[in-house]
C-alpha cells in the first residue's frame, strides 16, 4: 500500500504530494489525515496523508517509507482535508507550504510517543440565562451587530453552554493575542477545563499542546487567532469570528497569504454550521453578503450617545489653533468636576509626524523604508522598522538650521492637555509608552492615545465612569490613498461611538469636514453602505471585481522594476477578458528589509480562473483578496 503526503515544507507551487511506502504495521490503521512522520531531503519531517492507493506514481524502488505515526488516529477529516486543498488552491500556493504554515511541528516525545487519543472530563459551570440573540442561529452565516462587546461574549457563552457537550465542539477567532487571552479567560470561567487558546504569543510546548488537545477533542472551545481555521475538529458546532472588520484575519507578510474569513464561510457551507461574525462596525463586504445571500441579521440594542461634530474651521475662525476645541474642553471640564472621566483619541503617535528643511526642502525619510520618520522628543523614529536617529540641528542636504517639525501626535495632545487640565492626573497610552507595568486606569482623570487604547484597556475602560469621549481630529483618517480608507475611517468613528454608547457618555467629533457622509451616517449603517457600495460598483472594487495584488521585490531597484514591467507586458492580454491592471507602482514603504517592492493591482472578474498567475509564483509573491493595495 502507498499513501501520498504532504510533506510540512515550503515547496514550490509545482511540487504536491510525494508517494511513500505504508509500513506493514501500519497498513490497518493508516487513513487520509493521518499525522506522520516522513523522510524527506535527508531529514525526517511531518506531513499529512493526503490519500492511499494501491499504485504509487513513480517506479517504486525509489519510494521511501513512511517513519512513524504521530497520532492513533487521522487528526484531519474529509472536511479538512477539503478545506486544507482549497486554501492551498485559492492562494497559489503547495500543499506542502500550507501544511508547514498552519499546522505545528510537533515536539519530539510525540514523534516517539504516539499520543492518547481519549477525551478528557470537562465541566461547565450552571446558572445561564438563555441567549435570545443567538437562538436563531442555522445552517447558514450570520451577523451579529453588537455595541458592548462583554455583552456579545455573554451571549456567545450562553449559547455555547446551550449546545455544550461532551461531543460539540466551538472556534472562536480573534484578531489579536490580548483579546484572545482575555476571551479565553472569561470562558474558562465558565468552561473551567474546557477552553483551549492558539497565538503566535504561547511557547512552542504549549502551542502544540493546545492545538493536538483540541484536535484530539480533549477541550471543547478553541480561542485562537486567524491559523485557528485550519485547526482540526471532527465535531465543530460553529465558528464564531469576533471583530470580523480588523485586517488582522488577514495573513499578509508571508505566504500563505490566506484571509481566515473566507475560509470560515467555506468551512460553514461544507460542515454546515453557522459562521457568527461578530462586529460593531462591519466591513463592507461582510454586509453585502449578508443582505444579498440570505445570512441571519442580528442587532444587539443599546444606548445611543449624542453625537456632537465640532467644525474646526470655526476654531480657526476665533484663533483658537489648540488640538482642543473651545466645545471639547468645557465639555471635558465640565465632566471633571462633575467627578466623572475624559477619553480622548488621537490616531497619530508621537510629537510631530514629519521633519523638514524649510530652506531647501529636504524631508527627513527612513533609510530604509523611505517613509517619514516621527520625532519624538529629541528622536526620529521610523514606526515601521524602527530605525532612528537624533533630531537634526542642521540640514544634512544644505546644512540650514532652518528645521521645522509638522503636523501633531500624542505627545504634543499630552503637553496641551497638561496646560488645560494641569490640576487633573493624566496618562498617554499608545505603543510609544514602553513599561511593562500595567496601568490602573482608576488612578487618572484624562486618558488619552490611540487606537492601542482600546486594544490594551477596553474592559478597564468599560468599568470607569466616563463622561466625555473626544476624537481629536477625524479627518486624518480620511486622507488614505486606499480604496478601503472611508470605510476604515467610519469603522474606527463607529467603534468609538459604541464605546461611548456603553460608557453613557457625550461623545465630540472634531472635523475640518463635518459635511462629510462618514460623520453624517456613523450611526446607520445602512446609509453609509448604500453610498459607499455604489462607489465600489463605479470603479470595479471588491465585491463587485477580485483583487489580486502582485508583490515584485529585488535588492537592485532597476531589476524589481524590469520584471515588473515585463509582467505587466505579459497580462495585458487579461484586458480583453475584463480584467483591469493597475500598476506598476512602487509600494509603501517602498523597501522593507533591503529590498525593493513594486506592485501591480489586479482586478478580475469574480468567476475569472487565476490559474494564470501559476507561472509567476515562484518569482513573485501573489496576495488574493489582499487587505491593502498600497503596501
Amino acid at each position: 500500500m502507498y499513501a501520498k503526503v504532504a510533506p510540512s515544507y515550503r515547496m514550490p507551487l509545482e511540487l504536491d504530494v510525494f508517494d511513500y511506502l505504508v509500513p506493514r504495521e501500519l497498513e490497518s490503521v493508516l487513513k487520509p489525515g493521518f499525522f506522520v512522520m516522513v523522510p524527506f531531503r535527508g531529514r525526517l519531517i511531518q506531513g499529512v496523508v493526503w490519500e492511499l492507493s494501491g499504485t504509487p506514481s513513480i517506479k517504486s524502488e525509489k519510494i521511501l517509507s513512511i517513519h512513524s505515526a504521530i497520532t492513533r488516529q487521522e487528526l484531519f477529516d474529509e472536511s479538512d482535508l477539503k478545506l486544507l486543498e482549497y486554501a492551498a488552491e485559492y492562494y497559489l500556493v503547495s500543499k506542502g507550504a500550507l501544511v508547514k504554515a498552519v499546522i505545528p511541528d510537533a515536539p519530539k516525545r510525540f514523534r516517539e510517543e504516539p499520543l492518547n487519543d481519549s477525551r478528557g472530563s470537562q465541566n461547565i459551570a450552571a446558572g445561564f440565562g438563555p441567549s435570545p440573540l443567538l437562538d436563531r442561529l442555522a445552517v447558514k452565516p450570520a451577523l451579529f451587530l453588537y455595541q458592548d462587546k462583554r455583552r456579545m461574549l455573554e451571549e456567545i457563552r450562553n449559547w455555547i453552554a446551550d449546545k455544550f457537550s461532551a461531543k460539540n465542539q466551538f472556534l472562536i477567532l480573534e484578531p489579536q493575542i490580548k483579546s484572545i487571552e482575555q476571551t479565553a479567560a472569561y470562558l474558562n470561567e465558565s468552561f473551567p477545563g474546557a477552553v483551549a487558546s492558539l497565538h503566535s504569543g504561547l511557547s512552542r510546548g504549549s502551542y502544540w499542546k493546545n492545538w493536538i488537545d483540541f484536535a484530539c477533542g480533549k477541550k471543547s472551545i478553541l480561542v485562537a487567532s486567524r491559523v485557528g481555521i485550519f485547526a482540526p475538529s471532527a465535531n465543530l458546532t460553529a465558528i464564531f469570528v469576533i471583530d470580523e472588520e480588523m485586517p488582522d484575519f488577514k495573513q499578509y507578510d508571508q505566504n500563505p497569504r490566506y484571509d481566515a474569513r473566507s475560509l470560515a464561510l467555506k468551512v460553514s457551507e461544507s460542515r454546515k454550521i453557522p459562521a457568527v461574525f461578530c462586529t460593531g462596525a462591519p466591513r463592507l463586504e461582510t454586509w453585502h453578503a449578508a443582505k444579498n445571500q440570505g445570512w441571519l441579521v442580528i442587532e444587539q440594542k443599546g444606548k445611543d450617545s449624542a453625537v456632537s461634530t465640532i467644525d474646526l474651521k470655526f476654531e480657526r475662525q476665533t484663533h483658537n489653533f489648540s488640538l482642543l476645541s473651545d466645545r471639547l474642553l468645557q465639555a471635558g471640564l465640565g465632566a471633571l468636576q462633575n467627578h466623572q472621566k475624559v477619553l480622548l483619541f488621537f490616531n497619530r503617535r508621537g510629537w510631530a509626524t514629519s521633519t523638514i528643511c524649510r530652506d531647501c526642502g529636504y524631508a527627513y525619510l527612513c533609510p530604509e523604508c523611505q517613509i517619514p520618520q516621527i520625532a519624538h522628543k529629541n528622536r526620529l523614529v521610523c514606526h515601521h522598522c524602527g530605525e532612528s536617529r537624533d533630531i537634526p540641528l542642521a540640514c544634512d542636504k544644505c546644512g540650514g538650521t532652518n528645521i521645522k517639525m509638522v503636523g501633531a501626535g500624542t505627545e504634543t495632545l499630552e503637553r496641551e492637555i497638561k496646560e488645560s487640565f494641569g490640576n487633573y492626573r493624566i496618562l498617554r497610552l499608545d505603543k510609544d509608552v514602553d513599561t511593562p507595568i500595567r496601568y490602573n486606569l482608576d488612578d487618572y482623570d484624562v486618558i488619552l492615545g490611540t487606537n492601542y487604547l482600546v486594544k490594551e484597556y477596553y474592559g478597564e475602560i468599560l468599568q470607569q465612569k466616563i463622561g466625555v469621549v473626544g476624537i481629536i481630529n477625524s479627518d486624518n483618517l480620511f486622507n488614505i490613498p486606499d480604496f478601503r480608507s472611508t470605510e476604515r475611517a467610519w469603522q474606527e468613528i463607529r467603534k468609538i461611538r459604541n464605546l461611548a454608547g456603553a460608557l453613557g457618555a457625550e461623545i465630540f467629533i472634531q472635523t475640518m469636514r463635518p459635511d462629510n457622509k462618514v460623520l453624517q451616517s456613523v450611526d446607520s449603517p445602512d446609509n453609509f453602505f448604500r453610498d459607499e457600495i455604489a462607489a465600489r460598483q463605479s470603479f470595479n472594487y471588491p465585491p463587485f471585481t477580485k483583487l489580486i495584488k502582485l508583490i515584485i521585490q529585488n535588492t537592485n531597484e532597476e531589476l524589481a522594476q524590469g520584471l515588473a514591467q515585463r509582467i505587466y507586458a505579459e497580462l495585458g492580454a487579461l484586458v480583453q477578458k475584463g480584467a483591469e491592471i493597475l500598476g506598476p507602482y512602487p509600494a509603501t514603504p517602498k523597501k522593507i528589509r533591503g529590498q525593493f517592492r513594486i506592485l501591480i493591482t489586479l482586478k478580475i472578474p469574480r468567476d475569472m480562473d487565476k490559474n494564470f498567475l501559476k507561472t509567476y509564483a515562484n518569482d513573485i509573491i501573489i496576495d488574493v483578496d489582499p487587505e491593502f493595495i498600497l503596501s
